[in-house]
């Protein structure tokens, strides 16, 4: 005899809609953070690369009395090492800007991403305030415009006894030698 209260298996189609729902309000969400999230993952790794290189330099200088020396600045799209005489030494390989191109990127332009480094090669390059191959300087530029530690390192200053040129804005990231 036929039961009058049958047992169903399977979901109503109401219940399939709040699930669908459910599910596409949780993916709209997610891929709205996600581009957010890769910038800053992107941004972390250039603080630590940074200071990564610092402590190469910082080796280098120990040995050497002075930071490599170079004429003008020199940008990460070069050949490894980037940064001259900084061998497997000091560090295993120079890194380079996470968005890095084969093309010149000067961080102080915007959306430029590559890295940059300088070393006074006269005390003249200082305005006569520090000597040769005594200071240098790292600088990245970061895509969320509103990191904290955008255009600071502890009591920033240029080797002149300036402050932090103004084309690098507000959203640069600089690591220098203390002198």
């Amino acid at each position: 005899m036929p039961s009058l209260f049958k047992k169903q298996f399977g979901f109503t189609l109401i219940e399939l809609l709040v699930a669908i729902s459910i599910l596409a309000i949780l993916a709209t969400i997610g891929l709205s953070v996600y581009p957010s999230v890769q910038k800053s993952a992107r941004d972390a790794r250039r603080k630590d690369d940074l200071r990564s290189i610092k402590i190469a330099l910082e080796l280098y200088y120990q040995q050497n009395n002075q930071y490599p020396p170079v004429a003008d600045w020199v940008y990460s799209n070069a050949n490894q090492p980037w940064i001259p005489n900084l061998t497997t030494d000091y560090i295993p390989k120079v890194p380079k800007d996470p968005l890095q191109s084969t093309s010149v990127k000067q961080p102080w332009n915007d959306d430029q991403y590559g890295y940059a480094y300088w070393s006074n090669p006269t005390a003249a390059a200082c305005a006569n305030k520090v000597p040769a191959g005594q200071f240098f300087a790292l600088v990245t530029q970061l895509e969320n415009k509103t990191d904290n530690q955008r255009n600071q390192v502890q009591n920033y200053t240029w080797c002149d006894g300036s402050g932090l040129s103004p084309s690098w804005s507000n959203y640069s990231f600089v690591v220098t030698s203390e002198y």
